[in-house]
């Protein structure tokens, strides 16, 4: 996965670990933001199946950053963050 300068820093800034990037990426629910990218993030559906396929630290860990999410266009991450408002459909 192709990681944008922005991204980098913002995930240092904000403390979010690449494997928590990498398994909302992997195991997250999609929703389209605007400019035509996509945003990737954890549902409590999503970790609820999680439980079952990665270990229990790796699922605490998801569970502690549950409000991340992190936008990507054309395979390219373009940032990082924490929600603080709901997406929508």
């Amino acid at each position: 996965m192709i990681t944008s300068q922005h991204a980098r820093v913002r995930m240092q800034q904000r403390g979010i670990p690449e494997q928590i990037v990498e398994n909302i990426i992997a195991y997250g629910s999609t929703r389209k933001v605007a400019g035509g990218a996509i945003a990737r993030f954890m549902s409590n559906k999503d970790l609820k199946g999680l439980s079952r396929l990665l270990p229990k630290n790796e699922c605490t860990q998801l569970d502690r950053h549950k409000s991340v999410y992190v936008v990507m266009d054309d395979g390219h991450i373009i940032t990082v963050g924490h929600r603080t408002k709901r997406f929508y459909n």
